[in-house]
């Protein structure tokens, strides 16, 4: 005999078993979304009390990894695409290394 919460499971059928579970699916998505929502609350009030905002959590952006060599408004963090300029380097039969920033 299989219960749970004060249900023999082995008296339901396949069809009957196979509805529980869809329902038991989607009463733990529904308590899932519920807690992540009151959690996203909580956090948010208690940012608001310390004077914090959503720009406060931002992830601040990757340090240049290589640059042009001539231009130092041309870096790259190695992350994405990769610039024109690096394009342009690389199909001159330059190697990525060669732009490496000097650590």
């Amino acid at each position: 005999m299989i219960e749970k919460a004060g249900v023999d499971l082995s008296l339901l059928d396949l069809e009957e078993l196979r509805a529980l579970a869809r329902d038991l699916g989607d009463e733990i998505a529904r308590q899932q979304d519920e807690a992540e929502r009151e959690a996203r609350l909580q956090i948010r009030a208690l940012a608001e009390r310390c004077g914090l905002t959503a720009e406060d959590f931002a992830a601040a952006p990757d340090a240049p990894k290589y640059h042009s060599g001539t231009s130092p408004d041309f870096t790259w963090s190695g992350r994405g695409r990769k610039p024109e300029w690096v394009l342009r380097h690389l199909a001159a039969g330059g190697a990525l290394d060669d732009l490496l920033i000097e650590r």
